[in-house]
């Protein structure tokens, strides 16, 4: 009531704040808890049962994008785009319920005809039950990040890792943790997440929104749009996992234990990513749709801005956590995953500002609707890792992974600056170089002229960030970007 009073402007403001304070929350508590989850499972399982687990969750992972379709960005974007709630979501609860019966037929089928696979992989059929019910609920996600209701989205994504860190802690102290308990444990934090989402948005929408009605031609447009994103979405997935399935199936549990341990350290460093994604592809459709294509002008520079702000972050990140790897992760996992595996984080988190990037400019694609654009240059880099991967994991193992990953993460960037169809967007590739290469310079300098590894990070922030100084990279005025970026 108090706000309504307010002016437009400013109730905008509180509502972008808020919005970014829901979304920073649940990034936050998420990856709090999954270090947490990551910690303990590298820790209090052998090499080659936590090689085993990363293994089937790579080829799990694989196997629920495909039931997809590549549906959830579609959804949202229909949402956020004023379609109605009940009919989009209830067409996309069908399909997850319909996908879903028949991925259980499929693993019954397949435990009836190849016993030994199941024997061989101990993890599989629980972790499948756990990433099947976190599938349910993606439904009701998908409806809270449309309507732009982040609280909500919040609630439902944080719960499942709440649960299972608190689970597993609970195991370690009463001395029962097994590979056995921990699956439970994940399958008790999905079914949560599962219960939490329906309740929160019968709450929000009433009990209309489980008045599902079945419409063929609905369906079927749903799915013809959907189906270039599938593709996208299986081979972005793709991307992130084949490395984890071929070291599985060309090396030994250990080595992929090892690179799995690395890659999950990557991933974890993205977390402001994973803060800012969910807040721009809502704002992004409305930016780049037809009403709004009079001030796009304006937010071009704003825009650039921005992507050069998380160069920056992404390559800082970067920076500190090559210098503090092999201490901390050694000390951690009491000399397990640091020093084993430090050339492979280095190749990782050289290809970390690329990502940014890559993420940016496919919003920027997505929102314009130029889904095939978007899937040719997936399959070229889906193509070229795997190559990459059959090439240079037999010369090289984890380190030819990684490798081979920093490869097509490169070349997914040029192409997509190449293609993208906004202005002055090939500049990027300034910032691109400069805030890499002074991070570099910056770790490199501050190894020779310090031998003790805490001494070693001050002396490289302070280096990095005179340096950007110097290449203009940080300017005072860049915070007004995001009034201009998000006032949408």
């Amino acid at each position: 009531m108090f706000l309504s009073g307010l002016p437009a402007a400013y109730r905008m403001k509180e509502k972008i704040l808020k919005d970014i304070f829901a979304s920073s929350i649940q990034v936050i508590l998420n990856q709090a808890a999954s270090l947490v989850i990551f910690l303990i499972t590298s820790t209090y399982l052998f090499k080659y049962l936590f090689g085993e687990l990363n293994w089937c969750i790579a080829i799990i992972t694989l196997i629920i994008s495909l039931l997809s379709f590549g549906m959830e960005p579609i959804i949202v974007k229909r949402i956020a785009a004023g379609e109605d709630i009940r009919e989009t979501t209830g067409l996309y609860f069908l399909h997850t319920l319909f996908t879903g019966l028949l991925f259980v037929v499929a693993m019954v089928s397949l435990f009836i005809l190849t016993p030994l696979f199941f024997r061989t992989n101990s993890s599989f059929i629980l972790l499948s039950l756990s990433f099947l019910l976190s599938y349910f609920s993606s439904p009701f996600k998908q409806l809270a990040n449309g309507r732009q209701w982040f609280h909500y989205l919040a609630a439902m994504s944080i719960i499942s890792n709440l649960i299972r860190a608190a689970g597993l802690l609970l195991l370690i102290f009463t001395n029962s943790f097994s590979l056995q308990s921990l699956l439970l444990v994940f399958v008790a934090g999905s079914l949560c997440e599962l219960i939490l989402s329906i309740w929160l948005m019968l709450k929000k929408t009433g009990l209309a929104l489980l008045n599902i009605s079945w419409n063929r031609e609905k369906y079927f447009s749903l799915v013809k749009e959907s189906l270039p994103q599938l593709c996208v979405a299986f081979f972005s997935i793709s991307l992130a996992r084949f490395d984890w399935i071929i070291l599985g199936i060309m090396t030994t549990k250990i080595i992929t234990a090892e690179y799995s341990f690395a890659y999950k350290v990557y991933e974890l460093c993205t977390l402001p990513l994973l803060i800012i994604g969910p807040l721009l592809l809502p704002r992004f459709t409305r930016t780049f749709s037809s009403e709004q294509q009079s001030n796009l002008n304006d937010k071009k520079e704003s825009l650039f801005r921005f992507v050069r702000m998380e160069i920056i972050i992404a390559s800082f990140i970067g920076l500190l956590l090559n210098l503090v790897w092999i201490p901390v992760i050694d000390g951690i996992t009491g000399n397990k995953y640091g020093a084993t595996n430090s050339n492979t984080i280095f190749i990782l988190s050289c290809s970390m500002p690329f990502l940014y990037v890559t993420n940016f400019l496919w919003t920027i694609n997505f929102a314009q609707g130029y889904l095939k654009k978007i899937l040719g240059i997936i399959t070229i880099t889906f193509l070229l890792n795997i190559i990459g991967n059959i090439l240079l994991i037999p010369l090289w193992q984890a380190a030819g992974a990684a490798f081979a990953f920093l490869f097509a993460i490169i070349i997914q960037t040029i192409i997509y600056l190449k293609k993208t169809a906004f202005q002055n967007m090939t500049a990027i590739w300034l910032p691109l170089i400069i805030c890499p290469v002074s991070a570099f310079l910056s770790g490199w300098l501050a190894i020779l002229a310090f031998g003790e590894h805490w001494l070693m990070i001050p002396c490289a922030i302070i280096s990095f960030i005179m340096l950007l100084i110097f290449f203009r990279q940080i300017i005072i005025k860049d915070w007004v970007l995001f009034k201009k970026i998000f006032s949408t």
